[in-house]
């Protein structure tokens, strides 16, 4: 090691196969924790990984541009939906430099973490809450003797960050550059008053602390100057601290028209508060009501009242706040009855429109994972530890009760996603879609040198004389459940000709990985093709024997291809088929909108083959943009 460290800053975002959080891959932690030993004199050089890798790469994706950067020490973030994958990606990359040095910390850090993860490769995991003393305390012990010693360990955890005074601003520092999204994160306060059983927070930061007003002045400030277009303020529960009316005054002098959104509950929120909100900014809440049972609040330490929670609720909402509530299914003491009076009363309300359904969690270190035996509840050992069964729940009632759940609160709970099919003349590098022709590639799997250019989600497009290769697709999937088991690939196969279903059925099972991240959170969705590990589909014309295709349909995606605007098949019996209209032209703004209105509810099952087309589609829905443009490559290379 030189004589100034160079640090890599790792921590990978939420994944799923639209890449819809990409806009929140933002290393907020590592910002505070670089801040803080810069700030305490710990000289290093602070690297963050590039949004494009960390995004939308692959497992070696990452590791070669964690290799190229040549840190000396990888500083992670751990949460339960990178866990596993970060455990993997430090193994190799310390199986190629030995000699690199990986810290742990973040919330999967909690205690009990080395009984969790006993193979891990870290060489320190800070289990002391708040990292950024401890985590300073360790890169000086590194910075001067280049090992940790057990001694250090200990030493290094029991650095304590007394006063939220000696905390330097990532951003004010020059350290972040603002979310993708050009959004602000930032805290006002640290701690949490409640215990509630579900959540660790509240219990590992008991002690309330308010930054000073002039934190939030100067960031409102530097937001402005940024351009920024929306302020999150991070804080568990804003409503908390004494003087709330005083602190949105506050705000609203200083805030100049920035939206804002927070989390902060509202059963006490009357006219002149909900005017406040508004007037400093907040355009959106997001609130835990979790159920209106008084009796199953209880068991999990929480308690509310749901006619007040009503009321604040409109009166947010009269005044242009909109109101996020989350709900969670499977606590204990809940049924799917009871469940399901709680979003019938958000749906009585008026207070549906954005309402999140998250299965209970048993968190690592909170009191009710301590207490599941006792209580009866079963859940999965892995992340994200997700509830399986209670005495008032099994799996098939869970399963149930979702689908019901999502037919009154019109949404769904677990989304489907389509590929992208979509071209553009440039990518960014990264390979997201690779077609395969197996009457001419015989070779199952992808070259190093492909693998090290492989997006996360990557589509593969399989086409052969054979009415449906489905034994060779088989093949494909075994060698990436080895080769690339973190990979979530969507399985395309073009046919024009039915085929047996039961070999489809064969193929299904084979390419799902049980004992995947993505399985285990997909567990209680009711639609078996949702709960697969990988998202296969068809591509078709689908001429002829439309019974086949709507057959199919019921067991994966198919997808109808057409050269002709989607207005020519607009009924009969494929009319509700997803559709790949196969167009380079731009197509023009009123075709559009007469295709949202053949489309209206389920906009997001016409794809287009132009990027830009894809775009304009997806603005005018209201839909999650298609990601940065990826690569696609061809076997053989024509």
């Amino acid at each position: 090691m030189g004589s100034k460290l160079r640090v890599a800053y790792l921590q990978l975002p939420v994944i799923d196969f639209g890449y819809d959080y990409r806009d929140a891959d933002h290393p907020l932690a590592g910002g505070y924790l670089a801040a803080y030993a810069l700030a305490r004199g710990v000289k290093h050089e602070p690297i963050f990984l590039s949004r494009k890798i960390t995004s939308f790469g692959s497992d070696p994706v990452i590791v070669d541009h964690l290799l190229s950067l040549r840190p000396d020490v990888i500083a992670c973030t751990l949460s339960l939906w990178n866990l596993e994958r970060t455990i993997s990606i430090v193994e190799e990359v310390k199986r190629a430099r030995p000699e690199i040095i990986a810290l742990a910390g973040g919330p999967e850090a909690a205690p009990g973490f080395e009984e969790r993860n006993p193979r891990h490769p870290f060489d320190w995991v800070c289990d002391a809450g708040e990292g950024e003393a401890a985590f300073a305390t360790m890169l000086r012990i590194i910075s001067a003797q280049r090992k940790i010693r057990p001694e250090d360990a200990i030493r290094a955890c029991n650095a304590a960050l007394t006063e939220l005074e000696a905390l330097p601003s990532p951003y004010l520092e020059d350290i972040l550059p603002l979310a993708p999204d050009r959004s602000l994160w930032i805290e006002t306060m640290r701690g949490c008053p409640f215990r509630c059983g579900f959540c660790f927070y509240g219990k590992s930061q008991a002690r309330l602390r308010r930054f000073s007003p002039d934190w939030l002045r100067r960031h409102l400030a530097w937001a402005r100057k940024k351009r920024a277009t929306e302020i999150y303020l991070l804080d568990p529960s804003f409503q908390i601290l004494p003087g709330l009316e005083a602190r949105l005054e506050d705000i609203a002098r200083f805030n100049r028209g920035i939206p804002l959104h927070t989390e902060a509950g509202v059963e006490k929120i009357d006219a002149r508060l909900a005017t406040a909100f508004a007037r400093a900014g907040f355009r959106s809440l997001e609130t835990g009501l979790q159920s209106i049972h008084p009796e199953v609040l209880r068991q999990v330490n929480r308690r509310t009242n749901p006619e007040s929670f009503a009321h604040g609720g409109r009166l947010l909402k009269e005044r242009g706040i909109e109101l996020w509530v989350d709900i969670i299914l499977g606590l204990p003491g809940d049924t799917p009855r009871g469940f399901l009076e709680t979003v019938d009363f958000l749906v009585k309300n008026d207070l549906a429109a954005e309402t999140n359904v998250y299965p209970l969690l048993l968190l690592p270190g909170t009191s009710l994972r301590q207490q599941a035996t006792g209580l009866g509840v079963r859940f999965q050992r892995q992340p994200p530890y997700q509830v399986e069964a209670t005495p008032g729940f099994s799996i098939a009632s869970f399963r149930e009760t979702v689908a019901r759940a999502e037919d009154r609160l019109g949404q769904d709970i677990y989304p489907l996603h389509l590929p992208d099919l979509s071209q553009a003349p440039k990518g960014n590098g990264l390979v997201g879609t690779v077609e395969v022709d197996l009457d001419k590639w015989p070779q199952v799997g992808l070259s190093d040198g492909q693998i090290a250019r492989l997006s996360q989600c990557p589509v593969f497009l399989f086409q052969s004389s054979d009415r449906a290769p489905w034994d060779k697709v088989r093949a494909w999937g075994r060698w990436q459940k080895k080769a690339l088991p973190r990979l979530m690939p969507f399985w395309g196969v073009r046919a024009e000709q039915p085929f047996s279903l039961r070999e489809l059925q064969g193929a299904l099972a084979e390419l799902h990985d049980a004992d995947s991240y993505q399985a285990r959170l997909y567990a209680l969705a009711p639609d078996a093709y949702l709960r697969l590990s990988c998202r296969p589909f068809i591509l078709s014309t689908c001429a002829g024997n439309a019974d086949f295709w709507l057959e199919a349909n019921e067991m994966l995606p198919v997808i109808r291809m057409t050269r002709t605007t989607p207005l020519v098949e607009a009924t009969g019996p494929l009319s509700r088929l997803p559709v790949f209209w196969k167009t380079s032209r731009p197509v023009t703004q009123d075709t559009l909108a007469t295709l949202a209105a053949l489309f209206r509810g389920r906009e997001a099952e016409l794809l287009f083959s132009s990027c830009e087309n894809q775009r304009r589609w997806a603005r005018l829905c209201d839909l999650p943009e298609p990601a940065t443009p990826l690569r696609r490559i061809r076997l053989p290379d024509r």
